[in-house]
């Protein structure tokens, strides 16, 4: 997605509403991935001329239908036209309300842009980072590219530390426990290497526990009660999550996968993220010769796993919100090259 987001309207739609969202474009896309973050209310389908293609939203796991089902469903609170040309939300909104939908119900204000620079796929910019600090160590010139290994992947593209990097041709092994999620890495990242199972100190088969949150499910299941991502703006306390359903999946070793899959030799990045397992996954990994950089995400223990790092020859190069940013202590004077510390 361009860098830079359409901002949703939220002073005009209350919160925990059932949307529709009226587009399938950036502005859409934008307004989907706020939402996800945000937690602030449903959306339960998408609409657009272009329904039959696939698109940022659909990429998301949105239906998107054709607008005519709006004749027939009521069941949403408000329809959020996300299209940017005014005279084109105009002329929905009076087709809309010719169909009987009243014009309270249709929100049809201008998208407001918030801008920013170069272009990203990570929930907060990470990828951007790590960009630049990959052409500190010399790469990027010359055909050199960096290799990845994407734990706990989720998706292609929606909050994805990798997906930047496949685009400028980097190639690497994603590793989505969930068989449902991983078809969509087959289908938009065939040159990766694509794994369907879990990560975890131990290997054998452990029941996973699925929530109504797909990016929060994990074999940990206390996990899953509260979730400091998303909390209720009202009262301030963390959302709980219940157990929708529960599969058992084959789970391996970070070490071995690197044996199985990369001819023992670790990638250049990592970016790991399985949902609380990420410190007992790594405690017992050699990592003296481990990826150059590792995006962790570490929620309340990031202490923790700074301590971890420093044995296994790392340094934090940035902690920003969940995320801590390693990178090997032999490309500090690079990454480090015109700043003190």
């Amino acid at each position: 997605m361009e860098c830079g987001t359409y901002i949703f309207p939220f002073n005009e739609v209350e919160k925990k509403s059932n949307i529709v969202i009226y587009g399938a474009g950036t502005v859409a896309y934008d307004y989907a991935n706020i939402l996800h973050n945000e937690n602030y209310c449903q959306i339960l389908f998408a609409v657009g001329c272009d329904h039959s293609k696939k698109t940022k939203i659909s990429r998301m796991g949105i239906e998107v239908f054709d607008p005519i089902v709006l004749k027939e469903r009521k069941d949403y609170d408000k329809i959020v036209i996300a299209i940017g040309d005014d005279k084109t939300r105009k002329d929905i909104s009076l087709k809309l309300q010719s169909w009987g939908i009243s014009k309270e119900t249709i929100i049809e204000s201008k998208p407001k842009y918030m801008e920013c620079r170069g272009t990203t796929y990570s929930q907060h910019g990470e990828d951007l980072i790590i960009y630049n600090a990959f052409k500190h160590m010399g790469f990027f010139k010359n055909n050199k590219l960096p290799s990845y290994m994407d734990v706990g992947a989720h998706h292609p593209y929606y909050i994805s530390n990798t997906a930047f990097f496949y685009e400028k041709g980097c190639r690497g092994v994603n590793i989505e426990a969930n068989p449902i999620l991983i078809e969509e890495f087959n289908k938009e990242r065939p040159e990766d290497t694509n794994l369907c199972f879990g990560i975890g100190p131990k290997e054998g088969t452990f029941p996973f526990y699925i929530s109504k949150i797909s990016g929060l499910n994990t074999f940990k299941k206390e996990n899953l009660q509260y979730n400091e991502f998303l909390v209720e703006v009202d009262t301030g306390k963390k959302e709980k999550f219940e157990v929708e359903d529960i599969i058992n999946l084959p789970v391996k070793r970070l070490d071995e996968v690197v044996k199985e899959y990369c001819n023992g030799i670790w990638p250049d990045y990592m970016s790991i993220d399985i949902e609380g397992m990420e410190y007992e996954s790594l405690k017992d990994c050699d990592l003296e010769k481990g990826p150059k950089l590792i995006v962790v995400e570490v929620n309340y223990d990031g202490d923790l796993f700074v301590k971890l790092f420093e044995k296994k020859g790392y340094f934090p190069y940035l902690w920003y919100r969940e995320n801590i940013i390693f990178i090997r202590n032999d490309y500090e004077s690079l990454v480090y090259a015109h700043t003190k510390r």
